[in-house]
């Protein structure tokens, strides 16, 4: 278990960039609603909330993560910086979850 500790360890800024990219996924599903001629089938809603809850599990470890960096001396500018990612990051699962919602 150490070893993937290890493997986490002072990584907020690049693990950002990975929840970024499950966030930017989710909101891509998002329009995705908005060019279905018909009302969405039900594979398309199932898989639009296993991303949504992919990427707002994701964006929480990451978000857990960053917290525990921020402890161990972590660089404040990065932690900064990786904020702002996984903050701009939790749009997307936010977004489509609201969208979901509504359907």
């Amino acid at each position: 278990m150490s070893r993937a500790a290890a493997m986490f360890y002072r990584r907020s800024l690049t693990l950002a960039f990975v929840a970024f990219v499950f966030g930017f996924v989710a909101l891509a599903r998002v329009f995705g609603f908005a060019d279905l001629a018909e009302p969405p089938s039900p594979e398309y809603l199932h898989s639009s909330i296993l991303i949504c809850v992919i990427a707002a599990i994701v964006c929480i470890l990451v978000l857990t993560n960053l917290v525990a960096d921020v402890g161990r001396g972590y660089s404040p500018s990065r932690c900064s910086l990786a904020a702002v990612i996984v903050l701009a990051a939790l749009v997307g699962p936010i977004v489509l979850a609201v969208r979901l919602i509504a359907h």
